[in-house]
Parts: C-alpha cells; sequence; structure tokens
C-alpha cells in the first residue's frame, strides 16, 4: 500500500513507494507547451511517455484520421 508522503515522514513504520517528478514540453512553431508529471520510481521509458502524453493531452487536443489499409506480407516488418 502506497502512503502519502507525509505519512512517509512519520515516527511510524509505513510502506511507502518513491516518485519521481518530471517535466517535459513540446515546442512547435515558437510556442512551448510545458507539463508536469509524475511516475514510480524505476518506470520504464514506454511509461514515461504514456504519463507524459496524458498530461499534454489534458492541456492539447491529439486527433488522428484513418487513412486506409494495406496488405502487408506475412513475416515481413518495416
Amino acid at each position: 500500500m502506497t502512503k502519502p508522503s507525509s505519512e512517509c515522514r512519520s515516527a511510524e513504520p509505513v510502506e511507502c513507494s518513491r516518485i519521481e517528478v518530471f517535466s517535459g514540453y513540446v515546442r512547435h512553431g515558437g510556442v512551448r507547451i510545458q507539463v508536469d508529471f509524475e511516475l514510480p520510481f524505476g518506470s520504464s521509458a514506454i511509461e514515461k511517455d504514456a504519463a507524459f502524453l496524458a498530461a499534454m493531452a489534458q492541456k492539447v487536443e491529439f486527433d488522428y484520421l484513418a487513412l486506409g489499409e494495406r496488405a502487408t506480407e506475412q513475416g515481413v516488418t518495416e
């Protein structure tokens, strides 16, 4: 069980987890958009990327369009 940081400083033994705090940004067309986010200590690069994009999605609109389908040969990677 994770406890708030204030409880981690108490005299009683409690189970605490370490949190890393990050600040990331995107710059486009002279505009910088910055977000802060937190993750458990030791999170993977994929987890950091996902948390960054989730935080960024709270500030900007992400969208995509399906362009269609294409056939690929089995076993061929691009």
